[in-house]
């Protein structure tokens, strides 16, 4: 039997994964996302605004690999079952974004962050479409470890 077709991680669960699993897992379970296409290029299209609106396909969960972790928010099924929830990659010392709360009327949302560091296979460019700021002089070049996009 093979399983790459099928979603791995379920409702209100954080699941950890590999980077080619990560990329499998957007793939089944966001329709019409092309690998070659950033969150942020699929964001705004048609395709996602059908998706989120949709109570059967949209699950809250988190997925996290090493250079990106996103979580996906949806009140309406499940209330404020974000609080209290922290998002990050699965990396030692990863930054971690906790959610105190959404605007008023909120229904559902992404939150997703990935490493800064371009020299990953997985990075922010990658995976949001966002470069890095540089850094002002005498800073080091490591001063942003992740970008986040909600």
């Amino acid at each position: 039997r093979d399983c790459r077709q099928e979603a791995f991680c379920g409702i209100l669960q954080r699941c950890i994964v590999t980077e080619d699993r990560m990329q499998e897992e957007i793939a089944n379970y966001r329709p019409d996302l092309p690998k070659t296409d950033t969150v942020a290029d699929w964001a705004a299209t048609a395709s996602c605004d059908d998706w989120i609106r949709d109570a059967a396909t949209f699950r809250a969960r988190q997925v996290a690999s090493p250079g990106r972790a996103e979580s996906t928010v949806n009140t309406v099924a499940h209330g404020a079952h974000y609080l209290d929830h922290e998002v990050y990659r699965d990396e030692p010392d990863a930054p971690r974004v906790r959610i105190g709360e959404f605007g008023a009327g909120t229904r559902r949302a992404i939150v997703t962050t990935a490493s800064a560091d371009l020299t990953r296979a997985v990075n922010a460019e990658t995976e949001l479409g966002v470069t890095p700021a540089t850094p002002p002089a005498g800073f080091c070049t490591a001063w942003v470890s992740d970008l986040i996009q909600v």
